[in-house]
């Protein structure tokens, strides 16, 4: 196995890791954090992946290459995405905002109702 089969199922394992305890175990002080972590051990191991498969293809093509080619693309599919989402406010990132703006940080203390002047 080369090593970079061997890197992208470290991250794999890392990235799967972050998401479980993110969403299962879901430790009410690290949201942010494992969020950010499980957001970027994402990509990362998207890139580590298709990095692992071209070399596999094409043995003597640059990593670094690779990576910086695979990390534009997304970048660019993200931004073209958000900027369909902002045009129409119909698609994920947007239920995602709206979900996290009714979560439990935002409620009145002692009446378990949102405050919607927060909304």
């Amino acid at each position: 196995m080369a090593k970079s089969w061997k890197r992208a199922i470290v991250l794999l394992a890392i990235t799967l890791g972050c998401w479980y305890v993110e969403i299962v175990i879901n430790p009410s002080h690290f949201e942010l954090i494992l969020g950010i972590a499980a957001v970027i051990s994402t990509i990362l191991c998207l890139c580590f992946l298709v990095i692992a498969i071209i070399k596999q293809i094409k043995p003597d093509t640059s990593g670094y290459k690779i990576f910086a080619w695979t990390d534009s693309l997304m970048g660019i599919v993200v931004t073209i995405y958000a900027i369909y989402d902002i045009m129409t406010a119909t698609g994920w990132i947007s239920l995602v905002c709206s979900y996290s703006m009714k979560s439990r940080h935002y409620q009145v203390k002692g009446t378990g109702s949102f405050d919607s002047r927060l909304l």
